[in-house]
């Protein structure tokens, strides 16, 4: 401002209209950076909103490929402009809390999977046993955990579990084609 006032008295003055031409620049560029920033932070909200939808259709390997995504992207939003740096470290936030949560669905999931694939072999249904068993692995193949974390070692036990009983269901099976259960009223 103080540049603009030396001009209207001094419009030959050199040093003013040089002042006002690279603070105009540097405005300039600041607004392109805030404008960038807000890119990145919009860019995620839209992301975020594909997680949430296929987390709603249980759509979980969608869900949390779209939560790193928009943590990819929040992330990208520096510490120049404080107002965007703080709407994106509370998203961060939420999002690192959404992906937990959905994290604990995929394993609730994949323990009722191991639960329903139990209760078909109990029951002779085989195929729909194996059939769960590896509905639970698939299930749990979509989550990356952090190495060494709770979740990784849970994600191990579920798979490991799942594989163990296709194996005894395998077995159950075979044994049941060898020695097939009497039929009521037929006599051997």
């Amino acid at each position: 401002h103080s540049y603009t006032m030396a001009l209207r008295y001094d419009r030959t003055h050199i040093g003013a209209a040089e002042r006002i031409s690279e603070t105009s620049v540097v405005i300039q560029k600041r607004k392109e950076q805030y404008t960038l920033q807000q890119k990145y932070i919009d860019s995620a909200m839209l992301v975020i909103q594909e997680a949430e939808k296929s987390r709603l259709e249980k759509d979980y390997g969608t869900t949390l490929a779209s939560y790193s995504q928009s943590l990819n992207l929040l992330q990208l939003v520096d510490t120049e402009f404080r107002d965007l740096e703080e709407t994106a470290k509370e998203t961060i936030s939420r999002v690192k809390k959404d992906m937990k949560s959905s994290i604990r669905e995929v394993i609730n999931s994949a323990n009722a999977s191991l639960e329903a694939a139990d209760m078909a072999q109990l029951n002779g249904n085989f195929d729909e046993a194996i059939r769960s068993y590896n509905a639970a692995k698939a299930l749990v193949l979509v989550v990356r955990p952090e190495p060494g974390s709770v979740d990784e070692q849970t994600i191990a036990a579920l798979i490991d579990s799942a594989e163990l009983g296709i194996s005894d269901t395998e077995l159950a099976k075979t044994r049941a084609n060898r020695n097939p259960a009497p039929q009521p009223g037929v006599e051997l």
